[in-house]
């Protein structure tokens, strides 16, 4: 997430630079499949990394025992 957020902090603080000398923001040019591609890894390790936590908060060491917590039983028979 670190990462992420520095990007977007850097990224700012270019297009700021170029607004302020008089040029166009800059614009990154990605295809629609490209920004779903990456968006949707955004979120797969935003998921993973809250899991994560969320397990070692909870003291869970499987996958089956939070499906248990977290899913009743009578929704995953």
């Amino acid at each position: 997430m670190k990462n992420i957020a520095e990007s977007m902090h850097d990224f700012d603080r270019e297009n700021f630079r170029r607004v302020a000398a008089g040029l166009p923001e800059n614009q990154e040019e990605q295809s629609q499949g490209e920004k779903l591609k990456a968006l949707a890894g955004l979120f797969n390790g935003l998921f993973r990394e809250l899991c994560a936590i969320f397990r070692e908060c909870m003291g869970i060491s499987t996958q089956k025992t939070l499906i248990g917590i977290v899913i009743p039983r009578d929704w995953h028979e």
